[in-house]
């Protein structure tokens, strides 16, 4: 049998694609990753503690860091 280890993560795509939205339906179906970005281009995000869960902090993001931390 090919199980995969417990503590493994899922694979993930080579390329992220960020779709912009269009639609309420394309959010809701989650067809696409299409955040919502405000206009200085920022979305919002939490730290966490990877071991715990515990909360570290809130923050904001730009698109270049959510790709690379989803990639």
């Amino acid at each position: 049998m090919n199980a995969e280890p417990e503590n493994s993560h899922p694979k993930v795509p080579a390329e992220v694609v960020l779709h912009p939205r269009t639609s309420v339906e394309q959010v809701e179906e989650c067809r696409e990753l299409a955040p919502r970005f405000d206009a200085s281009g920022l979305i919002a995000r939490t730290t966490t503690d990877v071991a715990s869960g515990e909360v570290l902090m809130p923050g904001y993001m730009n698109r270049e860091v959510l790709e690379k931390t989803i990639g």
